[in-house]
């Protein structure tokens, strides 16, 4: 994996672009918030800023879960180290959690929050795996085709919004099928089974609890 030295410290590159993706889809809700002049657009944007922290401390805590020895012996770690992958799923699934919990306690409508969060995940996702694919090596065919596919359902989503057309029915939908897609994809490609796996299991179980749930 491609190492980025940043005066003493060494960082992973596949972080710095998930920073990067992040920032990507902050930029885009910012824009999303101010041309559809949705209400309350400075709480979501807050929520959404404040979830991204609480993740972070997420993943940066997730290392006394999986490897609390380290933790024990050097309470430092927690400030150079983070969970890696694993620490990532978790820290997303408990963010997921917080955002609708705390968009209730604040009267933001549970379908905005919803369909911001695909959104936010579908471009965060997609441009991390497109420069993933540009910028790192190992499972480059996987990462591209990841990406590309993800920034076309972010695309269609935007113009089925903006020709307000758009139902979260059809966010549940194509959230769903692109979820079997990537699975399909990456046990073909990869061969292996993960947590990032049972992560989109998950997505898709949810999804299609919600895509019934909306259309009854």
């Amino acid at each position: 994996m491609t190492v980025v030295q940043i005066g003493s410290y060494a960082i992973l590159l596949k972080w710095i672009i998930l920073a990067i993706s992040i920032l990507l889809s902050l930029g885009l809700l910012k824009v999303l918030l101010h041309t559809y002049q949705l209400n309350k657009k400075k709480e979501i944007f807050d929520l959404f800023t404040g979830t991204l922290f609480f993740g972070f401390l997420c993943w940066k805590g997730s290392l006394f879960l999986l490897d609390p020895q380290l933790v024990i012996k050097s309470p430092l770690s927690l400030l150079f180290f983070t969970g890696g992958t694993k620490g990532l799923v978790i820290a997303v699934m408990l963010s997921i959690i917080f955002i609708i919990y705390k968009s209730k306690s604040i009267g933001i409508d549970d379908s905005i929050t919803i369909g911001l969060i695909l959104g936010f995940g579908f471009t965060t996702f997609g441009s991390f795996h497109v420069f993933l694919s540009l910028l790192v090596d190992e499972n480059a065919l996987l990462n591209f085709f990841v990406g590309i596919v993800a920034l076309v359902c972010i695309g269609w989503i935007l113009l089925m919004l903006r020709g307000n057309k758009l139902k979260l029915k059809h966010v549940f939908t194509i959230t769903i099928l692109y979820c079997f897609y990537y699975l399909i994809l990456s046990i073909f490609i990869v061969g292996s089974f993960s947590i990032e796996q049972w992560f989109f299991i998950g997505v898709i179980v949810v999804s299609l609890y919600m895509w019934d749930r909306k259309l009854n």
